[in-house]
Parts: C-alpha cells; structure tokens; sequence
C-alpha cells in the first residue's frame, strides 16, 4: 500500500521508487464515491414527479468526471478505459467501446463489461443506465444502437432513422471511415445538455423524441448529425486545450450543415447558415464580443458558447468557398489522418492548410480565429451610361473602437444581364472603403453582392426597390431573396408590400415565405395585414407559423379573429402554439380566456403551453402573475416551469413594487438539487437579468459563487454584471420602449392614410 495525501484538489500519492521521465509505472486505486456533485447524476420520481424513471448518467465534459473516478481530467490526457457495472434486472447499462460480456451474477443481478481499447479523452468515458429498449441498425459491419424507454420504440426509430446514412456520409467526407467498432445513442431523462459526444455512446436528451405530428417541424437529424461528426473532431482527434475547442465545436456544427446540404439540398443548407450566423450575432451584440480562440475564461464552459458553436462554423464555410470542394475535403482528410488519436492545435489545422495548397493562411486563421468581429458593410452601385462602367461601392462600418481592425477578404460581385446572363468579377476588400469600377456594356438587370454568401458579414444593400423586388423574385440563392426581402420590408411602401406578399406566396423554399411574412408584419399597413390573412393559406408549416408571428403584430380585432381557428387546432403543433401567442400579442379582447384554455393542451415538449405562458407576458395583467405562480414551481414540466420563470422576469419588469414576483424567481434556488432544476435555475438567472433590480444582486452574486454548474456561474456573473451597469436606467428603458410602441402605431396609420391617398381611396 502506497501513501497518499488526499484534498478537494485532488490525490497526492508517494511511489515506492523514483519513476525517471521516459519510464512508467502501474497505481491502483481503490475507490469509492456516494452522491457524486457532479459528473454522474442519477435521477428518479419523487413525490413531485411520480412518473419518472430510474435512470443514471454521466456528463464529462468539461472537466467533470474526476467527481466520480480518480483521474488526471485534462482533454490531452488520452486513455484506454473499461467498465464493469452491475445492475437489477430490467436496467441496462451502455458504456463506452464494446460489450465484452454481460452475465448474471450469483444474486440474479446483471454483470456488464465495456471495454474502450483505443485511447480516448478522460472527459468522453460514459456510463448511462436505465430500463432501456435496445433498437439496432448498421453500417456495413459496424453495428449501430439506439437506447429508448420502453413504449417509445416508434419515437425512436423516427429520431435516429439516419443514422447509417449519416455515418456513410461522414465516412465519405473526412476520408476516414467511421473509426470505431459500434455506435450507441442512448436517450437520457432530465439530461442538462442537447447531447454529448461521449466515444462511441453518445448520449442525447430524452426531449429528441418525438410523434409524427411533431415530426412535420422537427427533426433530431441535426442533434444526430452534430454528435456523430464529434466521433471524428473531439473523439478521434482532441483539442490540446479547451481555448482550441472550436477545432471540436465548430465542425461538429458546420457538418450538421453539410449534412443537411446532403440530404435536404443547398436551400435548406443555407437558410440553417443563416440562423446560425443570427445566433452568433445576437450573443455578440447584446452579450460580448471574443475571438474564437481565447484562453481568457473562468472555466472551460465559459467558451461553449454561440461563438464557438456557429460562429466557427460560419468561418469554416468560409474556407470552404475560398478554398474549393477540392482543397476542403484534402485539408480534411489530411488533417484527421495525420493527428488520428493525438492533441491539436489550431496551427495544426493551419498547417494541413498550407502543406495541400501550398498557400499561407495564417492571414485567414489570425484575422478570424484569432481577432473578434466581422465586416458589417454598406454597398452600393451606380452605373455610369457614357462610361460604360458599373461603380462598386462597399464600405466597413463596423465599430472602430470595438473592431479596431479592418477586414481582408475576396469579394465577388454578380452582373446579372436583362437575358439571365451572369458575369462574376472578384475583388479583395482590404481597405475601410473601396470603389471599384467594373466594365459594363449595358447597366446590368441585377448585381448581386457575394451571391454565394460565403463571407461571414452583416450587410446593407442600398439599391432601388425596383431591383430589389426583382433579385427579390430572381436570384437563385435564397439568402440574396432573403437579403432583398430585408431591403425591401425597410423600404415598406406599397410595391414592397406588393413583392413580399407575391414572395410570401409563390417562393419555392419555405424560408423565404417566411421571410417575406415577417417583413409584412414589420411594415404594419393595413394592405400588410390583408397580404399576411391570406398568406395563411401557404402548405409548409413553417411558413405558415411565420405568417401566424406576423400577424400577432396587428393590435386589431380582424387579426384575433383570423388567428383564433388555428389556435383552436391545426395540423402542427408549432403553427398552433404560435397563434396561441400571436393572439396574446394583439391584445384583442377575449385573448386572456383564449390563453388560458391553451394551457390545457398537451404538445410536443409542451410547445402549447410554453407560447400560452409567453402570452401572459404580452398580455401583462396581473390576473397571469397567479398562473404563472402556479406553474414555475417545483412538480412542472421542466420546459414549462423554465418558461414560466423566464415571464415573470419580464412582467416583473413593468412592476417595480412587486416583491412577491422576486421571491416566486428565487425559489427556483430552493428547490430539490439535480439535474432536474438545472433549467429551472438558468431561468431564474435569465428572469432576474431581465428584472433588473438591485434586490436580485445579492441572489445572483450567491450563485455566482456556489453553484457547481459553470453555466449557471457564467450567466450568474453576466446579469451581476449587466445590472451594475444599467443601475436607474430600467424606468428610462421602459418609458422609451413605450414611446417606440406609440411611435409604431402612428407610423402605421400614417402609411396607411398615405396608402389610401395614393389609391385614391
């Protein structure tokens, strides 16, 4: 027996002879652990949730499975792992590698035994136990199961019916095939993430599961998609350290993309880039601004974050394009081959750049992994008829204080002639402003700025509304239609109402219907309203849940009226949950009722009763605080009682007084420990945040300071630090988000008195 020293930092122990740097030496480690604080939860049902099962599971990532095993818990440190567990018949336990034997025990207990033979990242060793269905599939030999709970096999099969065909894909495109021996998912309770890479046994949220109703706007294909690729970026190749962990997140995310190009083609493909890229620019203006690569965080979660996940990826779709298919895929393959099973860096990935094609990126991977921001540009054009030349205009406009650097890139800019002709002239942007003069014998149908949207950037396309309503209705990639319908929505006239209802209706991808939807309910005429009920005759349901948004934008009878049959039922749950609040929103009378009686629905991860609860939010009176009360304790659905909190936060608001509205968020705190109160209490962070008071400061710096979850710390220490900001400012806010409410409503009677003057009404 060796000595030892054992702290909350860790174990210190005393080898009987000097190991010499090179040499090796065997410890054991005889250890035990009861209620782990992290790492492993289990999770079961209590007096409050009756109906839940017995389940436990592990979480590693980042740095949390040293609470449950001795280990040195560093992404670097790469091992062989191995497990034996035993369980009481029916539970069923799934590790890590490969079943090597599973048998019962003297007890009538079952024995099971994973073995992990290739040396994997400490924070990816999993274990997960529960009453488990086993499903299976394959490719080519590689056997594929899925772990669902009894009675819900059909769900199952819906959720990880692509697999294979995700795994051949993938295959294919990194020049590796799959490179391990199986692959397990196992669907969790009460899991405090979407899903986790685990090697060889990822684990995903058991909210993936879904009907057929549901599975008109939901897919777990994405969530499927993301956690495979991590078999290859994480799993078989790591992050030396967490500051590289774009090198894991950032293709995990845009291969979910590629994935989708694959199977559901390039509309789908970009329209997903595009949300991506607006949940990266949403964290960066109202949250921070970081580069990609960073070693400033307090924990490792810190930097799991929306500029990690799609803002990386929106600069490896960058590469992509600037570089070629060609190129891509051979960085790729070379990349994977030649660090399978080690530690990278970002050099590492630079280098691979460099040696396939024989160019330095250093320029590329410094500007945009290693400095913060993106390009925010104003272009223009002119065409000059005597000198037969088309002038280019394009201007950075990001903040000079903020983004202190200006930003090199190629360029391409599309003529597009009367016959459908296209020219591509590329330019490099290097300077703050450029005019570029371009040849030109006739003044150009179109001109398409970056008509393959390869460039990570924000924009403003200042061209006329006549040839925005035709890129509008002409251009082949739907973010430029997306782009022109942006344009024309703040141009808002009546041709513009006129060439987004015609989009809105005759578009052939979904998501610029929707596009074209929103823009009318920003335009808020009443020739926008007339366009938006008759949209609701659109066939996608996605589109038709945008129009359903638009329309709660109308304060006005007509709109109840409409929205109230497809709330009452449609054929997607989303679309009726959506008119459930869009009808709140117009604050018609009757609305309150309305929202009540949604509450009674059951939905797809209660989707109904979530919008009903956004709904007392907008319809603010003090009659939804007593609901809400009700329906953010301990013993509700966990999406519900999160949603419920987040409102109170923002009825609290308008409520300064109001004191019982603070203690309902804080006893988010007071409830049982677990995973089950894990979004519960980002909640309350998010509600206290919006509150904005100083009597929440204490509550959240003790958070900030106690809690184990990092998620939980970051976005404690976020709201300390934005309410410290905006001390007396939440009364001037308020006041100025009613002027521009009032504002709004005479803006549009004075474009629709205009309207009726122009049509001679």
């Amino acid at each position: 027996t060796l000595q030892f020293k054992q702290n909350d930092r860790g174990v210190r122990i005393h080898l009987a002879r000097p190991v010499g740097r090179g040499q090796s030496s065997t410890v054991s480690i005889d250890y035990g652990v009861e209620n782990p604080r992290l790492g492993l939860y289990f999770t079961g049902p209590d007096e409050h949730y009756p109906n839940k099962l017995w389940q436990a599971w592990s979480q590693g990532q980042d740095e949390d499975n040293k609470y449950w095993f001795p280990c040195v818990d560093h992404p670097r440190e790469k091992v062989t792992s191995e497990i034996r567990a035993t369980v009481d018949k029916p539970y069923v336990v799934v590790s890590n590698g490969e079943l090597k034997e599973k048998y019962e025990d003297d007890d009538g207990r079952l024995v099971y035994h994973w073995s992990m033979e290739k040396p994997h990242s400490i924070y990816l060793i999993s274990l997960a136990i529960g009453a488990y269905i086993e499903l299976t599939d394959h490719f080519e030999d590689i056997p594929l199961s899925f772990y669902v709970p009894e009675g819900r096999e059909e769900e199952g099969y819906r959720t990880f019916e692509k697999t294979a065909d995700i795994v051949r894909y993938f295959s294919e495109q990194t020049g590796i095939r799959y490179p391990y021996r199986q692959y397990s998912q196992v669907v969790a309770q009460d899991f405090i993430f979407g899903g986790m890479e685990n090697t060889t046994a990822t684990t995903l949220t058991e909210m993936t599961l879904h009907d057929e109703r549901a599975h008109l706007d939901f897919t777990s294909e994405h969530l499927v998609a993301h956690e495979l690729a991590h078999q290859w970026f994480g799993d078989l190749v790591t992050s030396k350290s967490w500051s590289h962990s774009w090198l894991h997140e950032g293709f995990a995310t845009y291969f979910d993309l590629l994935y989708t190009e694959h199977a559901e083609g390039e509309d789908e493909f970009y329209y997903r880039l595009l949300e991506n890229r607006e949940t990266y620019f949403e964290e960066h203006d109202s949250k921070y601004r970081r580069s990609i690569v960073t070693n400033v965080y307090s924990q490792p979660i810190d930097l799991f974050d929306m500029h990690l996940y799609p803002g990386s990826a929106a600069r490896l779709h960058m590469l992509r394009r600037i570089l070629g298919e060609e190129e891509w895929l051979e960085v790729i393959t070379l990349f994977l081959k030649e660090h399978r099973d080690s530690v990278v860096e970002t050099v590492d990935f630079a280098r691979c750049i460099e040696e396939v094609t024989g160019d330095n990126y250093d320029w590329f991977i410094d500007q945009w992994f290693y400095k913060p921001g993106f390009p925010v540009l104003e272009c223009s054009c002119e065409y000059q008829e005597k000198e037969k030349n088309l002038i280019f205009h394009v201007k950075q406009n990001q903040n000079a204080e903020k983004e202190p650097h200006t930003f090199r890139f190629p360029l391409t800019v599309r003529l597009v002639g009367e016959d459908g002709t296209a020219r591509d002239i590329k330019v490099q942007v290097e300077e703050r402003e450029h005019h570029f003069y371009i040849p030109a014998e006739g003044e150009p149908s179109m001109v398409l700025v970056d008509p393959e949207d390869t460039i990570l950037k924000r924009m403003r396309w200042k061209v006329d509304s006549g040839k925005l309503s035709r890129q509008l209705k002409q251009a082949e990639n739907v973010l430029k239609r997306i782009e022109a319908a942006a344009e024309l929505t703040k141009v808002g006239d009546r041709e513009a109402v006129t060439s987004l209802e015609e989009a809105m209706h005759h578009d052939p991808f979904w998501g610029v219907s929707a596009r074209a939807a929103k823009g009318l309910g920003a335009i808020r005429t009443e020739q926008a309203m007339q366009a938006l009920i008759g949209g609701l005759e659109v066939t996608h349901p996605k589109a038709r849940r945008a129009v359903v948004t638009a329309l709660g934008n109308f304060k006005d009878e007509k709109a109840f009226e409409t929205l109230r049959p497809l709330a009452a039922k449609d054929a997607s749950y989303f679309v009726e949950a959506e008119a459930v609040y869009a009808i709140a929103r117009t604050k018609a009378e009757g609305a309150f009722s309305l929202v009540v009686g949604a509450l009674e629905k059951d939905s797809f991860n209660d989707v109904i009763r979530c919008k009903a609860l956004e709904g007392f939010g907008e319809l603010d009176d003090d009659k939804g605080l007593t609901i809400l009360y009700e329906y953010s304790r301990y013993g509700k659905p966990e999406l519900v009682r999160a949603q419920a909190l987040r409102i109170l936060g923002k009825m609290g608001k308008s409520r300064p007084d109001n004191l019982e509205i603070l203690e309902k968020i804080s006893d988010a705190f007071q409830a049982p420990e677990g995973p089950r109160s894990f979004r519960a209490k980002l909640a309350a962070i998010q509600a206290l945040e919006t509150l904005n008071r100083e009597e929440g400061l204490p509550l959240l710096k003790r958070v900030a300071e106690t809690e184990l979850d990092g998620r939980l710390v970051r976005n404690a220490r976020l709201a300390v630090r934005k309410i410290e900001r905006g001390k007396d400012k939440g009364e001037a806010i308020l006041k100025l988000e009613k002027k521009l409410d009032e504002f709004a409503e005479e803006s549009k009677k004075l474009k629709d008195r205009m309207d009726k003057l122009e049509s001679g009404v």
